[in-house]
């Protein structure tokens, strides 16, 4: 196929090796710039025999990618093995800064998810479902009551109240703590405690924000 100028036009399956040339080079600066952040310069050797890129002296161009396939391919699979060298659990990340975040990740993680749907069940229970479908001897007087507000004939400050307002106050900061009070993490978690925390308060006691859940 030409294009109207006479040059070979680009198959619609055929790979752009600019494009792979550009990424491959920031794959390697990114490599490079992880192993320097988190190790110190007496393991430098690991990886620089064979080196972590193939290099420009290795001839793996598209052309020679032909030509020269063997050789080439051989490099490439060098370059892999050393990336996986580096990023795999095992890696030379294994008893580093960064191997320590990964396991500590997986724990942040779980304590969030968990914090979280323990909110979330809290305040579709306590603070979104209203009346009394089983008892009806109120007369419908609690149709329009959430549970929260039914509790304990609507007194204030029971030992069930207080039980239920601190444990998600707990839970908070135990959350907090091992999020390390992370930015991102630390406004879900506030976010979500108000959400819980506030329907809570006197103040609220038969308030409907903006109509929200009023019939």
């Amino acid at each position: 196929m030409s294009s109207a100028n006479g040059a070979p036009a680009r198959a619609a399956d055929e790979v752009n090796f600019t494009e792979c040339k550009a990424l491959s080079i920031k794959l390697n600066e990114m490599a490079r710039d992880l192993y320097n952040t988190v190790e110190s310069p007496e393991f430098s050797s690991i990886i620089d025999d064979p080196p972590v890129s193939v290099r420009p002296i290795d001839i793996c161009d598209p052309v020679s990618l032909y030509s020269n396939r063997e050789t080439c391919q051989s490099r490439i699979i060098l370059a892999l093995k050393n990336y996986t060298r580096i990023f795999n659990k095992n890696g030379v990340f294994k008893n580093s800064a960064c191997s320590k975040w990964r396991g500590q990740a997986n724990k942040v993680a779980d304590v969030t998810g968990d914090l979280l749907r323990l909110l979330e069940a809290m305040y579709l229970f306590l603070h979104t479902v209203k009346g009394t479908p089983f008892e009806t001897p109120d007369q419908g007087k609690a149709r329009l009551l959430t549970h929260w507000e039914q509790m304990d004939y609507g007194v204030q400050f029971t030992a069930s109240r207080k039980f239920l307002t601190i444990s998600p106050i707990i839970l908070y900061i135990l959350a907090s703590f091992y999020t390390k009070y992370d930015t991102t993490h630390f406004l879900v978690n506030t976010g979500s405690l108000l959400s819980v925390l506030l329907p809570k308060l006197p103040q609220f006691h038969g308030v409907r924000l903006f109509g929200i859940n009023k019939y």
